[in-house]
């Protein structure tokens, strides 16, 4: 079980910046929509946030431009079919930190504590 999570969460990359995200769904918790994973999937961040470095042997430092959510969605809870995500969101990006790359993706808060799904 966890939190649902809401647009007044905070869905972090692994350099620890926070993904932009929007929703429009109808279901609403504090008057803050919940997320699903498409809306994650979706989301957006500063293409120069942090910016590209590289050295001879290829790329150091690039943000994160695409996001997959691979964990941390409600099964008991749906969205027009779709489940919510929950504080438990696992998940991968594309960007790269010190030359790795596939970084985490994970919540940082929920967004709100009043309602929880699994």
């Amino acid at each position: 079980m966890g939190l649902v999570m809401t647009v007044a969460g905070k869905v972090a990359c692994g350099h620890g910046n926070a993904v932009g995200v929007s929703s429009s769904r109808v279901l609403t918790v504090d008057g803050r929509e919940v997320l699903t994973a498409a809306e994650i999937e979706s989301g957006s961040q500063p293409p120069t946030d942090p910016a590209v470095t590289s050295d001879n042997s290829g790329t150091i430092t690039a943000p994160c431009t695409s996001f997959s959510v691979t964990g941390g969605t409600a099964v008991a809870l749906t969205v027009s079919g779709d489940g919510v995500v929950v504080d438990s969101l696992a998940g991968t990006t594309n960007g790269y930190l010190a030359k790795a790359t596939e970084l985490p993706l994970s919540c940082g808060s929920a967004g709100q504590v009043a309602l929880t799904a699994t």
